[in-house]
């Protein structure tokens, strides 16, 4: 985990979990979703012993209608429970241009390429 927001990673794992849970979900549905062999897969990035690819964290942050910034900098939880001032919220949304031009990038690659 060198070089890696602790904050960021410990958000996604509590957000992949929260999301799924909010719409209803269950892993062996997100894992056949994202074409992944076993729910454990799911399991792993939930409890934080394994992170997604950005592909699995952008058309899961996609389907479930939340900016990928969102996905990885805020409790969405907190959030959603008020817990968050909107300034913080706002805060975190807030797209560097090197994060930009990473989307960017990332978009105009073929399935392949994103994987």
């Amino acid at each position: 985990m060198k070089g890696k927001c602790k904050m960021c990673i410990e958000n996604l794992k509590k957000n992949l979990r929260y999301l799924r849970k909010k719409h209803g979900f269950s892993q062996p549905f997100i894992a056949e979703l994202l074409h992944k062999k076993s729910y454990t897969t799911i399991q792993k990035w939930e409890e934080g012993n394994n992170e997604p690819s950005f592909k699995d964290v952008f058309v899961l942050a996609k389907m479930y209608g939340v900016n990928i910034d969102d996905f990885v900098k805020v409790d969405l939880q907190a959030r959603d429970a008020g817990l968050l001032d909107d300034d913080a919220s706002a805060a975190n949304a807030y797209l560097f241009d090197q994060e930009k031009d990473l989307i960017s990038d990332f978009r105009k690659l073929n399935e392949e390429g994103q994987e």
